[in-house]
């Protein structure tokens, strides 16, 4: 899910959940986002124990279907672990994760609790404020930052855009959503995983190797940014028309030089 946290997002919730329902000592208080895999809920800490708002991911069940719920089940959890390993000030924090059900089995529904980031995506931040082009290159050290530790923890994202990449009040940018990210060590159960995840990856910003289904590094993420450098600092896209189509842009970026 490619979704997570704006407060400018909003859509009907397709998991059957209303706000009020309660996530261990979190409280869903509206719908701000959706996607294939789920839905992202703002939420407030409701236990007394202290105040603050989070972002609830939560997993959309396929309820006729076990082996897809089961993968599912498995891309969510390994999500959950991946996000465990990074604590960084520009990457949105995991605070926990769990299962509710009413009958205290594991086959209910699956979410995380990640840190809620009220903000812009990076391009529209930069556009609204005006932002020089110092300025957009301090928030592009802040992403460089931020997917330079995923990299140290062995984590590569694979879905660098603007929409992942949020810009808060405070003006610091944010990395949001490893929901396709791939451990470069990882065993070939997880390897499945994660390759069955990279179907919804966004064309615009993918690297010729992921249009090629061949193996992701490091440098796939670092094409990313630098697509996104591109249009953040020029204010068009890498290879120009030759993008009006999903099939001629695949074409461009496995064949040309941007």
């Amino acid at each position: 899910m490619n979704d997570i946290p704006s407060s400018s997002q909003a859509g009907s919730p397709a998991t059957g959940t209303s706000p009020g329902a309660r996530f261990g000592p979190w409280e869903l208080l509206a719908l701000i986002g959706s996607g294939g895999m789920g839905e992202v809920w703002l939420a407030a800490r409701s236990d007394g124990l202290y105040t603050g708002r989070a972002a609830i991911k939560l997993l959309r069940a396929a309820p006729h279907d076990s082996a897809t719920t089961a993968l599912l089940n498995a891309r969510f959890a390994r999500e959950g672990e991946l996000l465990a390993r990074l604590t960084h000030p520009h990457i949105a924090q995991l605070l926990g994760a769990g299962v509710l059900s009413s009958d205290g089995s594991p086959d209910g529904t699956r979410y995380l609790v990640l840190e809620y980031v009220q903000g812009e995506r990076i391009d529209r931040w930069c556009d609204a404020h005006r932002l020089d082009l110092n300025a957009r290159l301090r928030l592009l050290l802040q992403l460089c930052d931020a997917v330079a530790f995923a990299h140290a923890n062995l984590i590569v994202h694979r879905d660098l855009k603007p929409a992942n990449i949020l810009v808060n009040q405070a003006g610091h940018a944010k990395l949001l959503d490893f929901g396709v990210a791939k451990l470069l060590e990882d065993t070939p159960e997880n390897t499945d995983l994660t390759r069955e995840g990279s179907a919804g990856l966004t064309p615009e910003y993918a690297a010729p190797e992921q249009i090629n289904g061949g193996a992701v590094t490091v440098a796939t993420d670092v094409y990313a940014i630098g697509v996104l450098m591109f249009k953040l600092l020029s204010g068009q896209r890498p290879y120009g028309a030759a993008g009006s189509s999903a099939a001629q842009l695949a074409r461009a970026i496995v064949e040309t030089e941007p």
